[in-house]
């Protein structure tokens, strides 16, 4: 990341632990600072492959415009409006719609629309989008993905950047799991916690994590050519005997590491109508 680029994100990144979103206005912006830390370095790649992708091939990053799907409080939007990109962000309604997110959106000048993707139809113009940015998302889906990655081509320019991260489901955290008889789906008192009234938990249940030949799978058929695709971890592993023992792991196995990104270009329109039922419409 270029040194401009790292002194916007180092700002942003204070301002968001000084002064914590706090979506729900409960009192626990602490939380999202914790997991802020834990995202640091992911966020640091993101905003460094975009940045990277666009920097070669435009004058003004104002004339890419990008569409980032599930935000949660913004930090790469932020920071990509910053930079100099214009930037849109897609997120559910009960996230976008709390004062504090929309409040901050509006002072960065970000333009937020409440949509949930189950509903299949994103309010945005045919071919709109240079890129879509969509991480830690995908995983959380509780239904058929195709019809949303159809959208996407959908809304995406013709050649235009489909950038895609997410956990990987063969990582050797959950290897592990399965070796010594644990699941690796969420727990089920996650299934409750997300029922509660007034809760927060409202969309950190991996309903299916995928695998990198899944995703290349999924995205050829909805036609995207995958350009780039690699594995990495994020970086946040504090017990150095921890870090050590997955050294070595990770650097003759890198199939195990734990997060995945894919960058994608759009080829063609995707061309799939899809049948709706009782089962898959919602």
């Amino acid at each position: 990341m270029d040194k401009a680029f790292k002194e916007i994100f180092d700002q942003v990144f204070n301002e968001y632990k000084k002064t914590p979103i706090d979506i729900f206005g409960n009192g626990k912006g602490e939380v999202e600072t914790q997991e802020l830390e834990v995202l640091k370095l992911t966020y640091e790649r993101t905003i460094r492959d975009i940045t990277n992708y666009f920097k070669p091939v435009v004058r003004n990053f104002e004339d890419i415009k990008i569409l980032e799907i599930g935000p949660w409080v913004g930090f790469v939007s932020t920071v990509l409006k910053r930079i100099g990109f214009n930037i849109s962000v897609q997120e559910i309604p009960d996230f976008v719609c709390q004062k504090n997110l929309k409040a901050h959106f509006e002072n960065e000048q970000i333009n937020y629309s409440p949509v949930n993707l189950r509903h299949y139809k994103l309010p945005f113009h045919n071919e709109e989008f240079d890129a879509i940015i969509m991480c830690e998302v995908l995983e959380h889906l509780n239904f058929n993905p195709l019809p949303v990655l159809s959208e996407i081509n959908r809304i995406l320019k013709m050649d235009g950047l489909y950038y895609l991260s997410l956990p990987n489901l063969v990582s050797l955290p959950n290897r592990l799991k399965f070796l010594f008889g644990k699941s690796v789906n969420t727990p089920i008192q996650k299934f409750f916690d997300q029922l509660k009234p007034g809760t927060s938990e409202i969309i950190g249940i991996h309903w299916r994590e995928y695998t990198t030949e899944e995703i290349r799978q999924l995205l050829e058929a909805t036609s995207f050519h995958i350009t780039r695709q690699y594995l990495f971890h994020h970086g946040h592993i504090r017990n150095p005997i921890l870090k050590l023992l997955l050294f070595l792991p990770y650097k003759f196995l890198p199939g195990l590491l734990p997060n995945q990104t894919t960058l994608a270009i759009k080829t063609e329109n995707c061309q799939y109508d899809f049948f709706f039922s009782d089962v898959t419409k919602f």
